[in-house]
Formats: C-alpha cells, sequence, structure tokens
C-alpha cells in the first residue's frame, strides 16, 4: 500500500498468496487457499483507511517502506499489530499501524477457511515502490 507515481493497476499474479500492486500488498501465511476476492476486499478498506492518515511528511514527498504483521481472527478482528521493518520516518510506521486498527473489523474470514485465524504480513509504500528497495 502507498502512493507511487505509476498509477500502475494492481497486480493479482498471486491470487493464492495474496495481493500486490503499486501501493504496497498483502502476503498471507496460507498459500493453499484461493485469497483472491478476499485479499482485494481488505486490501482496499486498508488502503482507504490508510489514505485517511497519510502524514504531511509523505504528502512532502519522503520517501519510505513499512513492513506490518498482523493476524486476522475468523469473525474479522485484528490483532497483535507488530513492525517488522521500520521505514525511517516514525509517522509513516505509525500511520500504518493506525490504518490497521481503523480497519478492524475487516470482513470475516471466508466460511471455507477452516482455521480459527491467519497471518499477513502487508508492505506500505511511501511515495516509492518495490523496484526503488
Amino acid at each position: 500500500m502507498g502512493m507511487s507515481g505509476g498509477g500502475s493497476p494492481l497486480k493479482f499474479d498471486n491470487p493464492t498468496g495474496g495481493v500486490a500492486g503499486p501501493l504496497g500488498g498483502l502476503s498471507f501465511d496460507t498459500k493453499d487457499f484461493d485469497w483472491g476476492p478476499y485479499s482485494r476486499r481488505i486490501y482496499w478498506i486498508i488502503w482507504s483507511n490508510w489514505m485517511r492518515g497519510w502524514p504531511p511528511a509523505a504528502w512532502a514527498g519522503l520517501k519510505g517502506i513499512v513492513g506490518v504483521r498482523f493476524r486476522i481472527w475468523k469473525d474479522g478482528h485484528i490483532s497483535g499489530i507488530e513492525i517488522l521493518s521500520r521505514s525511517g520516518t516514525e509517522a509513516f510506521d505509525t500511520c500504518a499501524t493506525l490504518a490497521l486498527e481503523a480497519s478492524s473489523p475487516l470482513p470475516a474470514l471466508p466460511a471455507d477457511f477452516t482455521k480459527e485465524s491467519e497471518g499477513i504480513t502487508a508492505r506500505f509504500l511511501y511515495n516509492t515502490d518495490i523496484a526503488d528497495e
């Protein structure tokens, strides 16, 4: 998730493992499940909450990438939000975690997903893309 100058559409080249695009992405722990529709749905919910809190540093053009890990439970609530990789700009790290907090609860996990919860890793991109790393 993030803003990049490219404006490229989302890439659903890995529908069973997550969703990625120029705005960052989500990666699910369970790779043998079709996450396509669910991942697209929660991506946009999280993205909307994230964009509402975009810090002035991002609007000013500072760059950064935040990696965050969290868990979604069967009923959609999020827990265990943990920053895995910091951006170097505290406001970016805070914005990413607040977006996840604001997104809880997400839609319930798909009915055919049999586990009680799912671990997810998210990347929030601020004025950069993965190619800039």
